[in-house]
Order: C-alpha cells, then structure tokens, then sequence
C-alpha cells in the first residue's frame, strides 16, 4: 500500500516546486519581455507554449498510453527510490561457463506469482531455470553462460521494474582451451614458397564454449613451433585480427619441406607443411601445368606402396588436373599402372627426413611412399594443382564459394536458363509421379527451377511447395522400408544403394536419385532462396565414391558399427588362427544364403595371423563397393548429369555431407514430445527429471551434439528429427548414489540418471558423461 506521509512528501514538494517555477518564470518575464511591445510578449508566450506542446507530443510517442496512466502510478514506476528493493548476489567470476547463479532476496515476504525476471543476450532471450528458497525468501536464478557477450537482467515486481532492473553484466571468454583453438585464415596447411620469401600463419585462441580470445602477449609467451633450425620464425599479436601471428622467414639459399608444429602449452593445435623452392624450380612447376600431358612426369624411387614395403624400384609419377598416376615401366617399354589418386584435399602429400608419403583418408596402414630428387617438385606440383582445382582456398566456406561460381558457370557454358518449368505432382504417389515427371527430361530440363503443383490442391509455389516436394521425395526414397536405399547393418543411421534390390527397383530409379541429389547442390548454388537441403544420411563410404577418393575398412566403424565391434575390430586385434574363417561373406540373396568369394579361390584360403588385414580389406571392399558397384555407377550417372565429378573432388565426406544437409539443430521442445519415461515420474524422480530439462536448456549446440550421441551412439538424428527416432528417447532413473554419472543404452536410445543433490551436481555429471562419453563404450 502506498504510506500516507509519502504522499504530504510528495505535495509539500510539488507546492514548493511551483513556487520555484513561478519565481523563475517572473524573473525571466521581467527580464527579458518587460520592455518589449505586447505584441512581441505574445508572441513568445506563443512560442513557449508551442514548445511545450511539442514536449507533451514527445512524451506520448515515447511513453504510448501516458494519458491513461496515473501519476502516482507513473511516479511508483518511474523514480527509482519508489521500487521494491531487492539484495544481489553476483556470480564470484564472469568468465563464460555452463550456467551461473544469481540470488534475489527481497526486503519482505514477496508473492512469487508477482515476480517475473528476463535474461537477455545481446537481445536474445535465454531460457532460465527459477528455484525460490522460502525461508529468506530468496529466488535463485540459472541461466547459461557459455557465449561471451552482454547480459541484461530485468526483474519485476507487479509489472514494475524492481530498484536498479535493468542490470548490465558482461560474460568474458574462459581460459584458451586447445581442443578448440586452431589455425585460421590459411588457404591450405601445406604452402609452396620461394626462396627468401615469407609466410604467416594465425592462430585463433578460443576456450571450451568457442568464445574468440582477443590476444594477449602472456598467450604468445606459451605458444611453441616445432620446425628445422632453417625456418626463422616469430611469434607476436595480431593487432587487426586480435589472433596470433606466426611469421615465417626462410633465407635466399633455403630450399626443402619444412614440418611445422605449432602447440600451445604442449597441446598440438596445428600442423603446416612449407615446401620452400628457389624461384627456376617454380617456374619449372608452372611449365610442368601449362603443358600436362602423356609425357610430363616425375621419376622417383618407390620403396612403399599401398603399406606394403618392396626393394626400391624406379617409378614414374604422371600429374593430371584431376588425379595422380604412379606407373613402372617393364623392359622400359610397357608401362604398368600401380596406383592411382585424386588430387582431392584428402589425399596428403608428406615429406619428412627426405622420404614423401602419400596418405589418404588418414590411413596409416595403407601409405605409399617414395624417395629421390623430385620428390620436392612433385609435392609442390601436386599442391598447386589442388589449390588452383579448389579457387585457391582449403576452407570449407570458400570452397563452397567457389564450387557455387564454377557450378553456375558450368551450366551457363551449355546455355542452361534457371527459367520456372511446371510440374504436377501426386502428393500420395510421390515416388512414381516424381518419376514420370521427369523420364523424358533433357539435362536443360533439370537445371530449370520447378513450379511444383500437388494434384487436387490450389497452392501456388513459391519455393515452400518445391521444398515441401523435395523433402517428400527424398524421404521416400531413402527411407529403408522403401528398399532403395537401405542401412549396411539393421540399426545403422546411414544408408547406402541396396545391393539386392526388390523386381520392381530398377537402375533408373538409382539414377533418379543421382539426378535429385543433384538438383539440390545446383539450386543451392543458385542462391539461399533456392536451397534445397537432402533429407538424408548418407553413408560415408557412399559419400567417399562420390568424391572419387575411394573406400577403406574403416568406414565400417561409422557404416555397420556392430559388424566393426563384433568381427572385423575383433579380427584386427586378436588372434585368428582357431577361427577356421575363409576369404568369403555369407548373403541373404533372394530369401537364399549364397556363399560369395572374397577372392579368387576364396573359398579354399584360409584367414590367418599373416593375412588376416587382406581379409577384413577384401571383406570391406566387397561389402562397401563390389556388390553396390552398378547401384552407384547409376546414381553418379544421374548425379553427373547437374554436377561434374572434377567438382564434387573439391570435397571430403564431412564436408559434402554439411553441403548437401546443412547444419541439424536439436529441438527440446520437440524432444519433450517424443520421449518415453520409464518409471512413475513422481516424488525423487520427478525432481530428478525436472533438473534434466532444464539441463538440457542451458546446454549448447555442441554439448546437445555430444549428448544425442551419448544417447543413440549418432550426433545425427534421422530425418524427420526426434518423432522419427526409433525407439523414441527413454529416461530413466537408475537411482544410483548420488554424485555417479548417467549411463546410457545406445541400443535403446535410453539415458538412465542418477540421483543428486541438487540442479547444479546433476548439471556436473551430466556434461562430464556427455563430453568424456559420449563415443566409445564406457560403463560408469
């Protein structure tokens, strides 16, 4: 209620105010107007009046509604000695972290339906979590804190602000965290230089929530670079980017690779490759490109290929604008191909202690390595082709620059017109009318934008209706159930070309899907309002023939995860011998198990201790590539038809799969529908599982990540996000002591929590099992 002597204050004040006023306003009239014409004093009346009025109209823009408003009320509001008083407690550090704690205590017994509180980051609202302690009648606010930046807290009592609302707080980077510092604003990690030249390279500070550090000389203090005493380098800040600077200096008579490590605080953030050459083997390099061809090569000595090591033999080494040729020659006449690469960024070119290794999908165990003369020229030849393939920059944004300009202007070359051309879709037969649509289409039909029309409705597309039709279509058939595309293993998330597909299923339906998936990559380079996202995971050795870099046993981690877990990984670490397995995979065929060969004469070669990695290789190839081999020939036809293959080389699979997807954010309003509780949340559990939603609240993009795949053993959630998942997401309450870390089952998509003390424990164990746990098979 409002006191009574408030309000003779406030009078006995206004009375007082008044009469200052009016001795003011006398003094000035006698001034100022006393000796001028009454026509002239009426006139600046007039004036003072009208500035007034504009005062008033000033007012009641900037205040709407100030006319209805009390003026007890509006003074209650506005002055600042007239607001409920409340006692802050602040957090001790405003470092970024996971959340932070706030206490309101308030003077006086306080309705908490009464009390409403706003977090606002750089403008943006953020969820909170509001704990009342009702003895001292104090409200604990949680809010997250992971992003650095400026914080408003507005707290209301009665719709009113509370003495002192709003406060501004700003939240500063944590500590520099290696796991997420790393280099930037480098066109690749390998650098061809010219003697006596220089080069720079930057390194990004950022802590554990991926806040950019701005630079200080204490970081450079403990920043260290591993290179020969040849390389002279300096290590200092960065003025305009705020990042650290290393700068490279190389003298007139240097030549050679340098290896570069760069750590800070002995954690590795980056490693980079300069080749530093005089200026005749530069110019030498750029002749070997202008006139590439049948005859242009290098000779080297090759004392590994492919991870088996030979006496070293003379080979010669053909670079091409598209792959990379290693050939012997017999009785130096006939020439034998050995092996052959891409020049795709994820084959890498090595040089160290004068020996060149050639990698590729980070195999260690399937290197090919050479030595001799050339082996400089040849690593610098075959950098500059990729550079000059990939618009000059290894980034993934400017590559996707890039690929979008050389895209356009591929299509621009055959006179390809991105013109509207009409097309009638059954929305309940989305498959087959897709199908018929498009059979006769011209390669020009399918770079024109279509005007999707679904029969029966009176829609219009403006690009909501193309996008709605694309989302269909490719969910029907990449869906399993459809038998087009299938998982290589029952559970597994990504999908693959059916090797035995149903009658019905023919080549042209693979092509088909080709051809979509490249019409997704054509209208997305035609610009955000045309993109076009696959409603799909593809598998990665899928993605790895697109590309044209090829397959490798270890796809089947990612690929068929219980198959790698249960056989293959088991093989590769354990003896073999008592097995009595052979070079051949038992098929599911026609509803017939058929028995196929690995080999030639698989059948009668037994799998041994010697052998046993030529086995699970033979057994990889023949489950990823042989049996799919005229699916995929089908689909690359379709996909070839929008996209040439010497553009989808530019990439790697994680980055072909973010092109061709996008970015999966994770709803927790869509995930609080499709759960499953196990067990009656009631009592402890209820409070338990109340903690956990407000958890996952505060939890960042990359901690959702790390806790969707804590959960189902994938940080991808299938199309359609958490109503598709199957099973749904289960929580559970375990019951453990408290203090423990939730456990998951990944074969049941099931989180099983323990109890806690309270929020901010829960809190605590949770982010260390989703961070520390959230891959691998861990039992807590």
């Amino acid at each position: 209620m409002f006191r009574l002597e408030v309000f003779f204050v406030a009078l006995l004040v206004g009375l007082l105010m008044s009469e200052v006023i009016e001795k003011i306003a006398r003094l000035i009239f006698h001034m100022y107007l006393m000796d001028h014409d009454p026509g002239l004093q009426f006139f600046f009346v007039c004036i003072f009046f009208l500035l007034l009025l504009i005062l008033l109209y000033c007012l009641y823009y900037l205040n709407p509604g100030l006319q209805y408003v009390e003026p007890i009320e509006y003074i209650q509001r506005e002055f600042n000695i007239f607001r409920k008083k409340v006692k802050i407690t602040w957090p001790d550090s405003w470092e970024a972290s996971t959340t932070k704690t706030i206490l309101f205590t308030f003077n006086k017994t306080t309705p908490h339906d009464e009390v409403t509180l706003k977090v606002y980051r750089d403008s943006e609202p953020l969820a909170t979590t509001e704990i009342w302690e009702e003895e001292n009648d104090t409200l604990e606010v949680i809010f997250p804190s992971q992003a650095s930046g400026q914080y408003k807290f507005y707290l209301s009592y009665s719709n009113r602000p509370v003495r002192g609302s709003p406060w501004e707080k700003k939240v500063i980077p944590a500590e520099p965290d290696p796991k997420t510092s790393r280099m930037v604003s480098l066109s690749s990690h390998t650098t061809v230089l010219k003697s006596g030249g220089c080069f720079s390279a930057r390194v990004e500070l950022r802590d554990m929530f991926n806040n950019h550090i701005d630079c200080k000389r204490s970081y450079c203090d403990v920043i260290t670079v591993s290179v020969d005493n040849e390389a002279f380098y300096e290590v200092g800040p960065c003025v305009i980017s705020k990042n650290i600077e290393i700068k490279f200096t190389f003298s007139t008579l240097t030549v050679g690779a340098f290896p570069a490590c760069i750590r800070y605080r002995d954690d590795v953030i980056g490693r980079l490759q300069l080749l530093v050459l005089p200026p005749a083997k530069l110019t030498s390099i750029n002749t070997y490109i202008a006139r590439m061809g049948w005859n242009s090569y290098y000779e080297v000595s090759l004392t590994c290929l492919q991870g088996s090591h030979q006496k070293p033999k003379t080979v010669y080494v053909y670079l091409t604008d598209k792959q990379m040729i290693i050939r012997e020659f017999y009785l130096k006449l006939i020439p034998h191909r050995l092996i052959s690469y891409r020049v795709n960024p994820q084959v890498k070119l090595n040089i160290q202690d004068r020996v060149l290794t050639i990698q590729q999908h980070d195999e260690e165990d399937n290197i090919t390595q050479m030595k001799g003369e050339n082996i400089l020229l040849l690593a610098a030849t075959y950098y500059t082709i990729l550079l000059r393939r990939v618009g000059g920059s290894e980034t993934f944004y400017e590559k996707r620059q890039f690929f979008f300009d050389e895209l356009m202007k591929y299509h621009e070359d055959l006179n390809h017109r991105h013109v509207r051309l009409p097309l009638r879709i059954d929305r309940y037969n989305i498959f087959e009318s897709t199908w018929k649509a498009t059979r006769h289409f011209l390669q020009s039909d399918w770079a024109r934008l279509w005007e999707i029309f679904f029969d029966g409705e009176l829609g219009v597309d403006q690009g909501g209706l193309r996008r709605e039709w694309f989302e269909l279509i490719t969910k029907f058939i990449f869906d399993p159930e459809n038998e087009i595309f299938i998982p290589l293993e029952e559970g597994s998330s990504s999908v693959g070309p059916n090797p035995f597909p149903p009658s019905h299923i023919k080549q042209k339906h693979f092509r088909l899907a080709g051809k979509l998936v490249g019409k997704a990559l054509y209208e997305s380079a035609m610009g955000d309002t045309y993109r076009l996202n696959l409603n799909a995971q593809l598998a990665k050795s899928l993605l790895a023939q697109i590309i044209g870099v090829g397959t490798h046993f270890t796809m089947m981690e990612v690929d068929a995860p219980d198959l790698w877990r249960s056989k293959i990984k088991y093989i590769l670490e354990n003896e073999v011998d008592f097995l009595d397995l052979t070079f051949t995979q038992d098929e599911l065929k026609d509803g017939e198990l058929v028995t196929v060969e690995l080999i030639n004469n698989g059948a009668k070669t037994p799998v041994t201790e010697s052998n046993k990695k030529s086995y699970v290789t033979a057994l990889s190839n023949y489950l990823l590539c042989t049996r799919i081999k005229p699916q995929v020939a089908s689909f690359l036809e379709g996909l070839h038809t929008l996209v040439p293959d010497n553009l989808l080389s530019l990439w790697d699979e994680s980055e072909l799969e973010l092109l061709l997807c996008g970015v999966r954010d994770y709803s927790i309003a869509e995930l609080k529908k499709c759960h499953t509780v196990v067990g009656i949340n009631v009592g402890r559990f209820g409070l338990i599982l109340n903690w956990f939603w407000q958890v996952l609240s505060h939890m960042g993009k990359e901690d959702l990540s790390r806790f969707v795949q804590f959960c189902t053993g994938s940080s991808l959630l299938p199309p359609g996000g958490w109503s598709a998942l199957r099973p749904q997401l289960q929580v559970s309450w375990g019951g453990a002591e408290r203090g423990t870390l939730p456990t998951s089952h990944t074969c049941f998509n099931m989180i099983v929590l323990p109890d806690a003390e309270n929020y901010h424990e829960l809190e605590r164990v949770m982010l260390i099992a989703v961070r520390e746990g959230s891959e691998g098979f861990l039992m807590t």
